[in-house]
């Protein structure tokens, strides 16, 4: 999504796999990206959107939020219940991580403190759900450096790193975003 000076790139895992996980991140995503949009400061939104899913949900329901807000070659990361994100940068792989609970789990969830980076042309950043981050195991350091760094385009290096994980476990909802700086 851009906005004004923001360009943001959301993920979202709602808990469980099918149609009403799908309906949760969606509405995270959402909510999240209208209240940035009209300039709601990052924790203030990531704590509205943890308490309106906690009183929208009838079941026990929670998503996790992975948001990058990429502007001027800076990187921020923000990440709620998500498995880490990746910086490939001339063949090495950098993780961004943060321990945190998802969005709506419980009501005093408390938003991360965003994660800046600096990057440079031509490297590419991932972000996935852990259905992915949990099919490659201890193989996603390497799948990200030959899927991604080998791919013409970020939509290749995406399309790679998902095919490799489905022929290893499709078990869980697969979901990952590639974006390289130029």
């Amino acid at each position: 999504r851009e906005v004004d000076n923001l360009r943001l790139l959301l993920l979202s895992d709602g808990m469980g796999s099918g149609e009403l996980a799908h309906r949760e991140s969606a509405a995270a995503v959402a909510l999240l990206g209208d209240l940035l949009s009209i300039g709601v400061e990052e924790s203030a939104a990531l704590e509205c959107v943890n308490q309106l899913l906690m009183l929208k949900c009838q079941e026990d329901m929670y998503a996790t939020l992975d948001l990058l807000d990429l502007y001027t070659c800076r990187a921020r990361f923000l990440k709620q219940g998500a498995p880490p994100s990746y910086i490939l940068r001339k063949g090495r792989v950098y993780a961004v991580h943060a321990e945190t609970l998802p969005v709506g789990i419980l009501p005093e969830a408390a938003p991360v403190c965003p994660q800046d980076a600096q990057l440079m042309r031509g490297d590419a950043v991932i972000m996935m759900t852990d259905g992915l981050w949990d099919a490659l195991g201890q193989e996603l350091l390497a799948a990200i450096i030959e899927e991604v760094g080998g791919a013409n385009t970020p939509q290749d290096g995406a399309d790679a790193l998902l095919r490799r994980a489905l022929e290893r476990s499709p078990a869980d909802d697969m979901s990952v975003i590639v974006a390289r700086v130029e």
